[in-house]
This record gives C-alpha cells, sequence and structure tokens, in this order.
C-alpha cells in the first residue's frame, strides 16, 4: 500500500488531489479510463491505486483526473473495489472497453 508520499516521489510532477477539485479535463474524451495513476497507461498499477484507496480513502489519488479514471463499474458511484475488478478484467481482455458499466 502506497501513501501520498510514496506516490509524491514516484511523480513528482503531479499536483496532489484535493477532495472536491474538479478534474483538470472537461471532456471525458480526454480521460484513459482505468488509468487511476494518470501515468498514461492502464495496467496492474492502476488496480493497486484503487484498491489502496478503497482499503483506506487516506491513500488518495494524484489528482482529480486520476480518480475520475478510476471509476469505472457503475461509473458515476464513486471509487471502490469493484473498479479494480473492472480493470483486472480489462486487462485480462475480459472487457472491450471501460468504463465496464454505468450509474443508472
Amino acid at each position: 500500500v502506497m501513501s501520498y508520499g510514496g506516490m509524491a516521489l514516484l511523480f513528482p510532477e503531479v499536483e496532489p488531489y484535493v477532495d472536491g477539485q474538479e478534474p483538470t479535463t472537461g471532456d471525458d474524451d480526454d480521460l484513459l479510463w482505468g488509468d487511476a495513476d494518470d501515468n498514461k497507461e492502464v495496467n496492474i498499477n492502476d488496480v493497486v491505486v484503487i484498491m489502496s484507496y478503497a482499503n483506506d480513502e487516506s491513500n488518495d489519488f494524484v489528482n482529480a483526473k486520476a480518480k475520475k479514471q478510476a471509476d469505472v463499474f457503475n461509473n458515476g458511484d464513486g471509487v471502490n473495489a469493484s473498479d479494480a475488478v473492472s480493470v483486472q478484467k480489462y486487462l485480462a481482455k475480459l472487457l472491450p472497453e471501460l468504463p465496464e458499466s454505468y450509474m443508472q
């Protein structure tokens, strides 16, 4: 599990997410769904970031865009462990794209 301090060491150029802060992009076309660490690729690291947050919300995302990109299961209901499962299914090629579903 990685805290913000560890994330800051890995991604010094990224500003931390401030709760309530809007993502830097207003257009969902600019998002890479599943990219929870906002490094421009979707991989197993994103699952770890999502699970870290789901386990302890003080382990926040590197920015608001990353948090929005992480919400891929029932998009719109917030980030939880189901989002990590969706990213894993996507990486295993069981899903053709993300988000897997949207909040009704």
